[in-house]
């Protein structure tokens, strides 16, 4: 990671191990900001994506019986999330898998089924749990359990360094390098604190997009991170009503430019730049929820 491309401390510093000669240069998170001033782009923003959020949710609960589109609205979302994190599958595997239980599905196929057990684990919680690191780390475990090689640790904080960068890359090329694993206990700790505390102040969509990056940024696991944080978005929409069900897919409108979110993330790391962050994210919760409510999806076995 090249220090001198950080100009901004507001999100973190490049920083390194002292006296230690095998010391490599990482990203040092600090702590989710809870002052931020909202500027005229993201408030312009804001509005349309709460009334799009508030159609969708009130088109799902006022179905008879929600349940088989919520079931599709899930596999959708897992698909697309799954593919966001790298792992090429389409909608039509997963379907064909369905429709024949006797053989065992792909890898990837059954990282779907794991991302849709996943996110009904989490809502299953809801009321006896806050969004709290138990929960994080039962959602990471239902995700990657039993996948074959390489190992994921499910359930478990990462014990060893991790880096974003081209598939040779190492700490010194990567465009971007986590916090160190002993600092994760501070950091989770904190994101807790501003999901389920000193963060509701906030509007819900941008306490989601800024709990969001901060998730990303910290990268607690060795594998899942973008399908737990994008998991969580869900979560924490529902705990501040915003959301009855887990029906929002900012999967598939992030698919949609991946590069820009990646993008949009380091632009936070690297020059403190939030604002565009989070009127990507509104953006792309504006049109995720649009796409949603104007051809709701069809139960499973019907098109």
């Amino acid at each position: 990671m090249f220090a001198a491309n950080y100009h901004d401390p507001a999100f973190g510093r490049p920083a390194r191990e002292p006296s230690n000669p095998f010391a490599f240069t990482y990203f040092a998170a600090r702590p989710i900001p809870r002052d931020l001033r909202l500027g005229a782009d993201v408030v312009a923003r804001l509005g349309p994506a709460e009334e799009s959020l508030a159609a969708l949710n009130s088109m799902v609960t006022s179905l008879p019986d929600p349940f088989p589109v919520v079931e599709d609205l899930l596999i959708r979302d897992a698909v697309a999330s799954t593919r966001a994190d790298g792992i090429p599958v389409t909608l039509e595997e997963v379907r064909r898998a369905q429709g024949d239980p006797a053989t065992p599905p792909s890898e990837a196929v059954q990282q779907v089924v794991q991302h849709v057990e996943a996110t009904t684990h989490a809502f299953t919680l809801r009321g006896d749990l806050p969004i709290m690191q138990r929960v994080i780390l039962g959602i990471h475990e239902a995700l990657v359990r039993n996948l074959p090689d390489p190992p994921r640790w499910p359930g478990e904080y990462r014990t060893s360094p991790v880096w974003v960068g081209e598939r040779d890359a190492t700490p010194d090329t990567a465009e971007f390098v986590a916090a160190l694993p002993e600092q994760l206990p501070s950091l989770m700790n904190d994101w807790e604190h501003f999901v389920n505390e000193d963060g509701c102040h906030y509007p819900p969509l941008i306490q989601a997009a800024l709990a969001l990056y901060q998730f990303e940024t910290i990268h607690p696991f060795i594998a899942g991170n973008g399908r737990v944080g994008r998991i969580l978005v869900n979560l924490l929409l529902a705990e501040r009503r915003v959301l009855e069900h887990p029906v929002l897919s900012l999967s598939t409108a992030i698919e949609n430019d991946l590069p820009g979110y990646h993008a949009g993330l380091q632009t936070v790391r690297e020059r403190g730049a939030i604002e565009p962050w989070l009127t990507d994210v509104l953006d792309n919760v504006t049109v995720a929820a649009e796409t949603a409510t104007a051809a709701p999806s069809t139960p499973q076995g019907k098109t």
